[in-house]
Parts: structure tokens; sequence; C-alpha cells
């Protein structure tokens, strides 16, 4: 997402078929009229400067000589600066590659691939909880450095680490816990214990903040091929859920353990995806499995630390099996009007879609699931745009008598989907929520998030204190056979 007129650059990167950088490859490349001859000391990766003058969506052609012409992600321009930027990332990767630096200390390759090749804004080494991960305290202040030390004005490094609950006990899932700051005392699993226990998991974060400001967040992931534990609900502190990554999809799985068993039992869920590559490459198109990898998208009015902690708390995001498709949802009805991740009370309301593929998108869905009894999610509609392009809208006046979780779904020809985080609905006004309709003899229909928590403890919506960051902007990208394309602005 772009401002009419106002530069910005234009990542292309050679890469081999499994995501590898090829610095090595010598050729020339084209775009828009300039040219640029890769050397080694590229790196397999330039990135040109371009502005496009006319509000529009454009898709720009790179001549990359004996590779043939590919053209870019999906590059959206707008007369006036938009309220939120899109910013990506891939938050779980596990720590794998760094070299000597020729002064005593590091180089972290992970970050020079994410950030120089990729063209990625957000990520995390979230190394596993000791006794797990070998020397985890050498590491833990390795990382702990290097949240801080990494971070730039347009690439931002969260620190987290991952909780393995099967290894304290049954049913709890894993889960990687991220912080809005990058000092955090590293503990264990046995320390954490289970989930919503007294001296638990939810505990332990709730007394972080309390003793240092640290905020956290938990985001399981694989649930129904990890465990799960939809038990203990906390729409606060575990407000997102992985639903994708090299362990294959969580969301449409109808079974316990997935996604929609989750929503069908109340929990309001934003949506990642990530990659778990375990190799430590950072977006790597392809995990070590061989897998798609996923990526995260984080809606924010900036790239700080603060702005995107709050995008994850705060369920403004959505997840993808990896290409860097655009897609924004909004609902609407005579009062106002909400986006993803937020609860509205609404009697008539409208759902809006709009999506920019990275290859032509064959299937849009709209879903939704009852969140007071168990099922599978209803299939609201289903579409076959056959374009690049695509919106839409449906009335959901017939389904607003019950507690719903509604999201919009696509998948393109090449394979590559995407799944928007829900939008929640409720007549109920107690639940709180955004006033749409005018139901509840409110004035304002701004959003009051995520609705009551259920682990001993009220709900009070996202909680704000961190105010460290490193300001940037938006980006997109798309991996094409032979090139990896990004656009990143200034």
């Amino acid at each position: 997402y772009g401002l009419a007129g106002e530069p910005f650059a234009l990542k292309v990167a050679v890469m081999d078929r499994l995501g590898n950088a090829q610095p090595g490859w010598k050729g020339s490349l084209e775009v828009e009229g300039q040219s640029h001859t890769l050397g080694p000391q590229d790196g397999g990766w330039h990135d040109f400067e371009l502005s496009l003058d006319a509000p529009g969506v454009y898709r720009v052609e790179v001549d990359a000589g004996e590779l043939g012409a590919q053209t870019s992600n999906p590059i959206v321009v707008t007369a006036e600066a938009p309220d939120r930027q899109l910013y990506w990332g891939d938050i779980h990767v596990h720590h794998g590659h760094s070299t000597p630096d020729g002064a005593g200390g590091q180089v972290n390759d992970n970050h020079t691939y994410a950030r120089d090749v990729i063209g990625l804004q957000v990520v995390s080494e979230s190394m596993k909880l000791p006794p797990i991960e070998i020397e985890g305290e050498e590491l833990w202040e390795y990382l702990q450095e290097d949240c801080v030390s990494a971070s730039a004005e347009d690439y931002l490094v969260l620190l987290g680490f991952e909780w393995m609950g099967n290894l304290v006990g049954e049913n709890q899932g894993h889960h990687n816990l991220y912080f809005d700051a990058c000092e955090v005392e590293l503990t264990t699993h046995e320390e954490l214990g289970e989930l919503a226990a007294e001296d638990g998991v939810y505990s332990w974060m709730e007394a972080l903040e309390q003793a240092t400001g640290v905020r956290s967040v938990a985001v399981p992931h694989a649930t129904i091929y990890t465990g799960f534990n939809w038990a203990d609900r906390d729409d606060t502190l575990r407000s997102a859920v992985e639903i994708y990554s090299e362990w294959g999809n969580s969301v449409d799985a109808e079974q316990p353990g997935g996604v929609q068993d989750a929503l069908s039992k109340g929990f309001r869920l934003g949506f990642i995806a990530a990659s778990d590559n375990h190799d430590g490459w950072m977006g790597n198109p392809f995990s070590e499995k061989s897998a798609r990898s996923g990526l995260a998208a984080f809606w924010a009015p900036e790239l700080s630390r603060a702005a995107i902690w709050e995008s994850l708390q705060g369920k403004h995001t959505y997840g993808t099996t990896g290409s860097r498709i655009l897609l924004d949802i909004e609902l609407s009805d005579r009062r106002g009007s909400v986006r993803e991740g937020e609860l509205a009370v609404a009697e008539a309301p409208t759902l809006r879609w709009t999506a920019h593929g990275t290859d032509t998108i064959s299937r849009v869905r709209v879903l939704a699931v009852d969140q007071t009894q168990a099922g599978a999610a209803l299939e609201l509609v289903r579409l076959e745009p056959g374009e690049l392009d695509t919106e839409g809208s449906l009335a959901l006046s017939d389904w607003t008598g019950q507690d719903l979780a509604v999201w919009v779904a696509l998948a393109q020809d090449d394979g590559e989907q995407a799944w928007s985080t829900p939008i929640y609905l409720t007549q109920d006004c107690a639940q709180g929520g955004a006033d749409i309709s005018g139901l509840c003899g409110s004035d304002s229909a701004e959003p009051d998030d995520t609705g009551p928590a259920t682990h001993d403890s009220e709900d009070s919506g996202p909680r704000s204190r961190c105010d460290e960051g490193c300001g940037g902007s938006g980006s997109a990208l798309l991996l094409l056979p032979g090139l990896l394309l990004a656009r990143r602005r200034r």
C-alpha cells in the first residue's frame, strides 16, 4: 500500500526453487526503464526505487533476461495516506545460522536473509524453553541483544519463546509467547507449569506485567498436530492463534483441536501464519519439510514495537501460506463499522471484502461459526472470481440472531491461500463491542475488542504501555520461479 507520487523500493531477488538466494547469479534486471546488473556485492538482490503517480492496483513487470519476465506483488496506490499499513512477518522460527563478525561477536545470517533477500518487516526467533533448547541461557541472552541491535527503521525483531505444554500436563498444547520489550528473564517449562494453573502460564504473564510492565501474548500453534487446550480461555492473554505453518492447516480442519473447534467454544482469536522453520531461515518460501511456509500480515499505523504488539494482541492480523496476498475485510451497519478481530453488536450488517492476488484468485468463501454450540463452519457464500483482483459483499441479516465468528478464506490457482481474522458478531449488548446498529442506546460505535476472559480474571481489552519502537512503513512481496519480488515503501 502506497501513496501516489511517493517513492518506494521494489525488491528483486534471484532465488532457487527452495528459496535460497543466488549471490553468484550474473545478469541484468530491468524495471520501468531502470537497469541493474547484479554483482557479487549485491548478494543476489537489488532494490529499485519507483514511483506511481495515479491511484490504482499495479503489478510491475521485471525483465530478468534468461530467467524471463516476471511480475511483482500487487501494489495498491491511494490518493490519500491510509490510516494503517500492512507489514509482513514470520514470527515462529527457531534460531539457525550465525557467522563470526571478525570482532569477537556474531552476525545473525537469519536476519540478513529475512530483511535483505525476503523483505520481511517483522520477525522472531522463538527459541524453545529449557531444557529442550541446548545452551538455552546463552541463546536467550543473544536473542535479547538481537531484539535491540537488529531492529531498524524498516525491520522489527520481536522477543519470544516456545512453551511446549505437553511436557508439563495433558491437553495443554504448544504456545509461543511474544513480548513488547527486549528484556525478559528466561523461565523453563517446569517453572511455567500448565496454562491456567495457579502458578501457570497465564499467572506468569500477569505477574511479569505487574512486576516489570512487560506485556505478552500467548499464541497456540499446530493445534490439531501437537495438542490443544480449549478449556481455559483468556482472549486478552491468548488473543491469536497460528492457523498455518509447515505442520499444515488448522483453520479448515473440522475436528477437535482445530480452530473451528475453538471458535465454537466462544474463543475470539486473531489469525496468523508462520513457517515454524527449525533451520533459522525466516520467511523461506519452503520449510525444511519442503512444505509451504506461512506468513503473518500485521495491520498497524506504523512499524513500531508498540504498534505491532497491539496489532497481534488486538487481532488486526491475517495469515497466508506464504504469498503476499492482500486481503481486507470490514463489517458495517447504519451506525458504523468494524474490522477484523473486533466485536460488533449488530442487527443487519453487511460484510465487505477486497482481495488482490499474487495469482488468479480461484475461490472466495465466507465462513461462519456459531460460537454458542459445537459444529463445523457454515459456508455462507462461495465464489469463483477467476481474476487477480476481487471484491464483494454479503448481507448477514439472516444470521445475526447468533453469536458468530465470520471470516473470508480465499485460494489461488497456484495453490496459495489466505484467511482473514474473523469479525465477531452478537446482538447481546452486555458483551460490549461496537454498537454499529444502535441496538444498545449508545452514542458511539467504538469497538470494545475481545469480550470476556474466563481464566479467573475480567477482560480489560487491549493494554498499552510500551512506547519503544522503530518507526517504518509497509510492504508486499511475491515469490515467483527464479525471482523474489518485494515492494517496500520508504
